[in-house]
Order: structure tokens, then sequence, then C-alpha cells
């Protein structure tokens, strides 16, 4: 992982390196739709948000690179422990003032990540700026091996703005798609949550009925003005809906989150 100590309007920024021993096969050529989620934030004052968050983007890169949390916390004598927690399907709680973050229904705890740590909200900005050459391919043919052995190294490099707040739409707008722009009949502006005011955040597997409810009828709605198309990358899909039903995973999504996992 390396800090490139950039500054944005909106944040920091940082680029992360990933190193896979792994091939991964190319994605069709309707790309990935965008991944979003009902969460729910709460604070340390004990109030609490519900809304919907853009979990990840989609589109035409090899990989689909989620949004999440960098915690920065004090490790003494040996400067600072650096960790990303990104989204993925198995993602479910982070209480990131606390070193915790449970997947799967497992819960694991750093105690160090709670020694006074600096806390941000990642917001990736990978395939706006960085799609040509994101994902660099290099293959090594081992011939001293019988038999022989091919190996490729895929390094992906993720680019993320430190925020220090959470974006949170406290409604889904008329077009269920939260980056539908121009096709929007309202514009919806999102919660600005400070970070450094949460207690716990979540990823509902489970939403209230409301939140069902307003989804099916957007989606409705998307298909009275724009017919139906299930592989359409201008669609999105749901983490409620992908988290809890293997079959709705198909296997471009299960590769792309799959490695993420920090």
């Amino acid at each position: 992982m390396k800090n490139n100590g950039m500054t944005g309007k909106r944040g920091k920024a940082i680029s992360i390196s990933i190193l896979l021993l792994i091939a991964v096969p190319v994605l069709g050529d309707m790309g990935l739709p965008d991944i979003q989620a009902i969460c729910r934030i709460t604070q340390k004052d004990g109030k609490v948000i519900e809304g919907v968050l853009l979990m990840g983007k989609g589109g035409y890169q090899r990989y689909l690179d989620t949004n999440g949390f960098y915690i920065i916390a004090e490790n003494p004598p040996h400067g600072h422990l650096k960790r990303a927690v990104l989204f993925n399907l198995q993602f479910q709680v982070i209480l990131p003032f606390k070193g915790k973050v449970m997947r799967g229904g497992s819960t694991s705890t750093n105690p160090t990540l709670a020694n006074n740590p600096q806390v941000y909200y990642l917001h990736d900005i990978t395939s706006n700026n960085y799609y040509t050459d994101d994902t660099k391919i290099e293959e090594t043919l081992k011939q001293d091996k019988n038999p022989l052995i091919l190996e490729r190294q895929i390094t992906h490099d993720l680019i993320y703005e430190l925020l220090d707040h959470i974006p949170v739409y406290p409604k889904l707008p008329d077009v269920i798609h939260l980056k539908s722009g121009s096709q929007q009949k309202e514009t919806i502006t999102p919660i600005r949550v400070p970070v450094i005011q949460i207690e716990k955040f979540e990823l509902l597997r489970n939403p209230p009925q409301k939140w069902l409810d307003d989804i099916a009828e957007k989606t409705r709605t998307w298909d009275q003005k724009y017919g139906t198309c299930d592989d359409c990358v201008l669609l999105v899909e749901w983490y409620h809906e992908l988290a809890k039903n293997p079959k709705k995973q198909r296997g471009y999504f299960e590769k792309a989150f799959k490695l993420w996992i920090f």
C-alpha cells in the first residue's frame, strides 16, 4: 500500500496497489452495474441515520472497485498502522474507532486500530481517472519446470479520495440509479455524515420494508420508462439481494468482490 500524498477538492487521495498472482476472466461487453446499498449509521450521540449508499461503481474495468474506510492508528515504536477496509458481499458492520469489523457473521478486532485512530471514508475514483491503465499484466514462462509453468502477475491500482464524511442519500431518486444525472426529475443532495461522529456503520442485509417498497416502486418506474434490460450497465444491483442470494451472485460479481478482503 502506498500513500501518494495527493490533495483534491474533496479531500486527500491515496493510491493502493494490489498484486494478484491469479488470472481473472475478462468481463462481458455490458460491463458491471453499480452496486447500491441501504446503510445504517449510529452516531456517538445515539442518533441513527438510514439512507442509500453507492457501494461500488460499475463500468467496463476488470474489477468492481468498492468504497470503504481507511484507518491510520498510532503503533509505537513502529510508526503508524494503516488499514483499508473495503466493502464486499461479506461486509456487514464496522466500528471504525474501535478497530472492529464484522464480515460473514464473524468479527475481527485489532486493538492497535483503536489507538488514537484517524478515520476516513474511502471514495473510489479509479474508473473516473485511471481506467485505461488501471490493470497491468505481466507473464513469465518458467521453462526450468516440468511441466512448464506460466505465472501471471496482475497489478491493480485503486485510487481513492479520503473524505471526512460519508455521502448518504436520504431517499431514492425517481430513476433508481443514484448516478443517472440528467434523467432525474429532482436533485437529491446526499447527507454528509461526519466520519468523526460515527460509532457504528452497517450495510443492511435485511432493510426495513419501507426501503424494499421504495426500491420496488422505482424499479417499476424504470421498467415503464426504459423497458427491462437485466444486463444494462445503467441498471443497479443491490447489496442486500446479492449478499443473501448465492444464485444472484453472478460469476463476475463473486470474482470482483472476493479479491478485496482486508
